[in-house]
């Protein structure tokens, strides 16, 4: 944070960003619409497109989360309705605080903010793949299983992979080979193109046989980052899974996939051996349906390559670790099939 505190610093590539509500605005905002009073209010640095604040307080210590604002009040009620609804069976989904008003979306300084128990815990992020599998794919499975049970509506605004538009590359693609054309990615684009237009073609012959699963809820962001552990022997057991911003309706398989398959970390059959297990009610036994989901999530990456219609100093380097996964996603398929 600069020492005016105003604007905070993104990394070098994107340098200084403003400050939607500055610490003391957030003492104010948590005073007036919590009955909190602040002790400090800390800035969250790791946030990617929301604003958040640790509070700390007599009362305990707090996340106040100011929403970005492309949000609308009707979508941040669905995700407010659904982490209250769940956190009734599964206690690590951690729900908002309502405010003096009862109401737990609040708005302060023409913000939408929200307010959250703080939870001292390990990111997942920090903890070897092993000592972590088995715990994720259990919460995943139980978040599944209820989602399914609850058969809520699609969220206002949001659509299902299997909607068009579903490119982030037909999006950005005639701006990624103007800006990068003289690089070296014309193989990553070659990838890119391949996968695009084979999971077309398999989306749409999935979608009308029914192959792509049930659709539920979704966590939308389920990982490691915002899967919170605490320190245990003999191992760490899962705490909290937070920042349900990007929930929605999806093939729950999506889901499953981005987090089994895609990043290589898990041994695909334990894993949903256990998410199963705990519920989870995906058919487990489909590798291409997995494996195409897997590659669909990578290809979503592409929409951090361009920020307001300018070409990321980062572009070229994620286009070739797209194309990079894409590939080992197939060779890892290609491998559980014959194993």
């Amino acid at each position: 944070m600069n020492t005016e505190a105003s604007h905070y610093w993104n990394g070098p590539a994107w340098g200084w960003k403003r400050l939607w509500i500055t610490p003391g605005g957030v003492q104010d905002a948590v005073r007036r619409r919590y009955g909190i009073a602040a002790d400090s209010a800390t800035f969250l640095a790791a946030g990617m497109l929301n604003q958040s604040w640790r509070i700390s307080s007599a009362d305990g210590d707090f996340v106040l989360r100011v929403t970005r604002a492309d949000r609308t009040r009707e979508q941040i009620e669905y995700e407010h309705s659904l982490t209250t609804e769940l956190h009734k069976s599964i206690v690590v989904v951690i729900p908002p605080e309502p405010g003096l008003d009862h109401g737990t979306l609040q708005e302060w300084q023409n913000r939408p903010v929200s307010l959250f128990r703080y939870v001292d815990g390990i990111p997942g992020t920090e903890l070897r793949a092993e000592t972590r599998m088995s715990a994720v794919a259990d919460v995943l499975g139980q978040i599944h299983h209820r989602t399914a049970i609850l058969r809520w509506p699609q969220r206002t605004g949001f659509r299902s992979v299997r909607d068009e538009p579903r490119w982030v590359w037909k999006k950005f693609e005639a701006t990624l080979r103007q800006a990068l054309g003289t690089t070296d990615v014309g193989r990553s684009f070659e990838v890119i193109d391949s996968a695009v237009t084979e999971l077309d073609v398999w989306l749409d012959a999935a979608w009308r046989t029914g192959d792509l699963g049930s659709e539920a809820v979704i966590h939308g962001d389920f990982n490691n980052r915002n899967i919170l552990f605490q320190d245990g022997v003999p191992a760490a057991s899962l705490c909290a899974v937070i920042d349900w911003d990007d929930c929605c309706v999806n093939p729950l398989a999506w889901e499953l996939a981005q987090v089994a398959f895609r990043t290589g970390e898990y041994d695909v059959k334990g894993f949903c051996d256990v998410y199963v297990d705990a519920g989870g009610p995906v058919e487990t036994r489909d590798i291409e349906l997995l494996s195409n989901f897997a590659v669909m999530g990578e290809l979503s990456e592409l929409e951090w390559t361009v920020d307001d219609g300018i070409v990321g100093p980062r572009a070229a380097e994620q286009v070739q670790e797209v194309a990079a996964t894409i590939i080992a996603i197939q060779q890892r398929t290609q491998e559980i099939r014959t194993s």
